[in-house]
């Protein structure tokens, strides 16, 4: 339905200290190491790329298993990731001097095999404040399995080391050393000034959070801040915490309750605090992420998926249930866990085992059901890990006019959208979605078919088929940017199959991305042939629904034959793949 043919970053001007692109968090490595197939499945590495929309998704081998934490250049190339044992460089091979994180008895026992450090949500990567080549690594470390005490270490690599490899610079600093528990996670968010960096640990069932602070000269350990609240204990893992993408407000997911608190990114302090006993209210733990405009609270509960409106005056009261598992399996159950706001502004969600899909949330930003949940809406090609990759937000700026706004860094708007067609019936509706940052205030599009429009993300109708450049500009007090992106409206010719449980709509025909089908009987199982007579791809349906969108882009192009199947009636026919 869509094509991007191009994508021009226009009239970008930046000062030296605030990355114009900042697309560190652009690269996702998921899974295992080495590709292998046990039980029929692949295993293996699997990188997600969101240079391009959508995501190119790639089978690889890496020198790690389980990646926690990984970071690319400002320009989006995989520069390091870490399994909490090793660091792997820019070609997944390890990294020079990268071996040996967290040295002690837990490293001993689990990193000489092909394994991972035990540890939840261990690490994060930072860009070292005033450098386009340098980076930091915090991470956890246990000494005795799932005792204390624990350590928040931290590692310098230098990008431009090794050939442009990458080298670990300096590793295993210690920053604190504190009785807490495997459990505990490391997160962080930009500083105010725009600039530095706060990275936070909580202590467990203590009511103190660990604080550092990252400047260009120095990481330096600021201290315990005591939040007036002990959370409830719940066991020790799976959990995740999270800043809200403007670095307002902080929770701390655990099996026992979240712990909600705002945060001041000029003095580093918490406030606030809000705490919702998971033993006392109808809820789970699992898995939490926010919209990237700050609004909903997204937590990843086992069995369903709960929406939460942070602008509601009682949030825990805005609570609805926007997914419910639907029983698919691929191969284990894929209950909701792990989840992160992507660059996209979509938000990803892992499963609770080791299985090759992905849930999708397409749209965050909406309230209730309008922010559709997809559920196994991305096939991985080999089973994943348990967790994605940990990120702080890198395109978040200073706090204009503050008190420690300081440095005379400005938030000079980027101009950034995705497109996605609103309903197959109408593929000429288009819903445009602002990803815009560094403080946009107001915004411009220009469709390219004469029309306009100042809403922050419009849907539009294109009358006619076509390609199309669209343009959005964002301003603010500082300056403007301008953003274009091609948008190919194709015609949709419909095919109509006839069967015995009467009439199957097959479009488009031809088709490059998607096929969609819409039956008078509920569809099960979809079968396309290629023209050999050889089987290529199998789509069965989970539930009952009488339309079917099927992901054809890993199809050469050629002709192709359909069996549809609905309960005990068959519907045949063929379409071409371009």
């Amino acid at each position: 339905m869509k094509k991007i043919l191009i994508l021009l970053y226009l009239s970008i001007s930046f000062p030296l200290l605030l990355c114009a692109q900042a697309k560190h968090d652009y690269i996702w490595p998921l899974g295992y190491g080495a590709i292998k197939i046990w039980n029929g499945f692949a295993e293996g590495g699997t990188l997600i790329d969101f240079k391009s929309s959508p995501p190119q998704i790639t089978l690889n081998d890496f020198v790690i298993d389980y990646p926690f934490a990984s970071i690319a250049d400002k320009d989006g190339n995989l520069v390091a990731f870490t399994d909490g044992c090793r660091i792997s460089n820019r070609n997944k091979d390890l990294m020079l001097n990268g071996d040996s994180l967290n040295p002690g008895e837990v490293y001993n026992v689990y990193c000489n095999l092909p394994y991972f450090y035990p540890v939840i949500q261990p690490c994060i990567f930072l860009s070292k404040p005033g450098s386009d080549s340098r980076y930091y690594l915090f991470h956890l470390r246990s000494d005795d399995h799932y005792r204390n005490p624990m350590n928040l270490l931290y590692t310098e690599i230098d990008a431009s080391g090794d050939n442009g490899n990458g080298a670990v610079i300096s590793k295993n600093k210690s920053l604190l050393s504190d009785s807490i528990y495997l459990g505990q996670y490391v997160t962080a968010t930009r500083h105010a000034n725009g600039r530095d960096w706060w990275v936070v640990v909580t202590r467990r069932f203590h009511s103190e959070i660990h604080v550092t602070l990252v400047t260009p000269d120095t990481v330096r350990y600021m201290g315990m801040q005591d939040v007036g609240f002990t959370e409830v204990d719940g066991g020790y893992c799976c959990n995740q915490t999270r800043f809200t993408p403007d670095g307002s407000r902080f929770f701390r997911n655990h099996p026992g309750g979240m712990l909600i608190l705002d945060f001041d990114r000029c003095g580093g302090t918490f406030s606030n605090p809000l705490y919702w006993d998971y033993h006392t209210m109808p809820t789970g733990s699992g898995g939490v992420a926010i919209s990237h405009d700050n609004r909903f609270l997204y937590l990843c509960a086992g069995d369903t998926i709960q929406q939460y409106d942070l602008r509601a005056p009682d949030v825990l009261a805005s609570k609805e249930i926007v997914a419910e598992y639907d029983g698919f399996m691929s191969p284990e159950v894929t209950y909701f866990f792990h989840a992160a706001l992507a660059p996209d502004g979509k938000i990803y969600i892992l499963t609770t085992t080791n299985n090759d899909i992905l849930h999708v949330i397409h749209s965050p930003t909406k309230k209730g059901l309008a922010c559709k949940v997809e559920q196994h809406g991305i096939k991985l090609p080999a089973r994943g890990s348990f967790f994605e990759p940990n990120f702080p937000n890198y395109r978040l700026g200073p706090l204009d006019g503050s008190s420690c706004d300081t440095l005379g860094i400005d938030n000079l708007p980027i101009a950034h959208f995705r497109y996605d067609g609103v309903d197959t019936l109408s593929p000429q509706q288009i819903e445009f979605t602002d990803l815009s940052y560094y403080e946009p205030a107001t915004w411009h599009w220009d469709f390219g078919d004469g029309t306009t429009s100042q809403d922050t993300s419009p849907v539009h109708f294109f009358s006619a088929p076509g390609t199309y450049t669209v343009c959005l500009t964002v301003c603010n007090a500082n300056a403007c940017d301008t953003v274009c992106q091609n948008v190919e409206i194709e015609a949709v010719s419909i095919v109509t199959l006839e069967g015995e449980g009467g009439q199957v709509l097959l479009w488009p025909n031809p088709a490059r991305e998607t096929l969609h089908l819409q039956g008078e009987k509920d569809i099960e199982r979809v079968c396309i042939i290629d023209a050999t007579g050889k089987e290529v791809l199998l789509h069965t349906v989970v539930g009952t629904t009488s339309q079917v969108s099927i992901d054809i882009r890993q199809l050469p192009s050629g002709l192709y034959y359909l069996n549809i199947q609905a309960k005990d009636k068959v519907w045949s026919g063929k379409f071409v793949k371009m």
